[in-house]
């Protein structure tokens, strides 16, 4: 019921006009639901928070009703926009398709979560002159780190395609340190 109610909000959310969330019906459901959603000033849009729905494949993790959750976490939108910033894009890559994998390096989106992975990768890496990385010690730290972790869940997935993931975040990782 909790996921469910959580799935209705981001459907509901995704059907309020561009410059409405002020009118109702959206004024009110917006209202009613402050704690749950967050505004995304790029895309002018509001979304399910989506602790709300990592938090939920925690708590019900022993069911197999928690990959379902954590696959709806994997895929719901974020605020904001990373502006060619390397390490944003890691973050956002950690955050989503690679914590899902965390959770089920063998589960049923496995392979999705995978080619989603490789393919953001494969932009960064065609559109590089585009990026920024980071620039001082600790960001530098931060990128690090979230290299490691990706390798470390990647060595987790079974996929053979995951060998391609690997290799653009070692390129990747090289070429932005």
């Amino acid at each position: 019921i909790e996921f469910k109610r959580l799935v209705g909000l981001q459907s509901a959310l995704k059907k309020i006009p561009l410059n409405k969330q002020n009118k109702e019906p959206y004024k009110s459901l917006l209202r009613r639901n402050a704690k749950l959603v967050i505004y995304s000033d790029p895309s002018a849009e509001y979304y399910v928070r989506s602790r709300l729905f990592w938090d939920l494949q925690k708590k019900y993790r022993t069911l197999p009703i928690a990959e379902d959750i954590a696959w709806a976490a994997a895929r719901n939108p974020l605020p904001g926009e990373c502006e060619g910033f390397v390490d944003c894009n890691f973050s956002i890559i950690r955050s989503t398709d690679g914590e899902y994998l965390n959770l089920y390096p063998k589960g049923k989106h496995s392979k999705m979560a995978l080619k989603e992975i490789s393919d953001h990768l494969a932009m960064i890496s065609v559109e590089r002159s585009n990026y920024t990385g980071p620039s001082d010690a600790a960001e530098k730290a931060d990128f690090a780190k979230l290299v490691g972790e990706l390798k470390s869940i990647l060595s987790r997935v079974t996929d053979r395609d995951k060998s391609k993931a690997l290799s653009l975040i070692d390129e990747i990782a090289t070429a932005f340190r």
